[in-house]
């Protein structure tokens, strides 16, 4: 549908690249892991208190790798993290595991793009500020709502 939406606005199939980023579950879940526990603290409970319904954890302290493991048996034989996802053929797929700049040099690599080479994750990190995305249905646009500046 975007990609039909850009042709349709005069953007040339040819100048169009679809990249779907992948990541190793167990990467996927110790993200899962970090994101649960802040947000458990925040809401003054425990992580295992989080747990005992969907994980159906009992006992003592839920480490990453109890974590880890516990999800990890949630998944059916032969099943995948990613239910419901369908994987979109003409899309570069994308390893996205690595939590540090070699996720921003396989983008890069995918759509053919060069950058300096004292452009670090730190750099980065450093210049980017926060910004709430929206997703604006209705004009298919990307906005940023503190600038109100379409992405795309």
């Amino acid at each position: 549908m975007v990609i039909q939406y850009c042709i349709h606005t005069g953007v040339p199939r040819d100048h169009i690249t679809v990249i779907e980023l992948t990541i190793d579950p167990i990467v996927k879940i110790r993200g899962w892991y970090h994101r649960s526990k802040r947000q458990a603290e925040q809401n003054g409970i425990t992580m295992e208190e989080t747990c005992k319904g969907y994980l159906k954890w009992e006992g003592d302290e839920l480490t990453e790798d109890k974590y880890v493991k516990a999800v990890m048996a949630t998944i059916p034989e032969g099943g995948t993290l990613d239910v419901g996802y369908e994987d979109c053929p003409i899309a570069k797929k994308v390893d996205v595991s690595g939590r540090d700049i070699t996720h921003c040099d396989n983008v890069d690599k995918a759509l053919e793009l060069t950058r300096s080479d004292d452009w670090t994750y730190e750099s980065i990190c450093a210049k980017v500020l926060p910004c709430k995305l929206h997703l604006c249905v209705t004009s298919l646009c990307v906005m940023r709502c503190c600038h109100h500046t379409p992405l795309f």
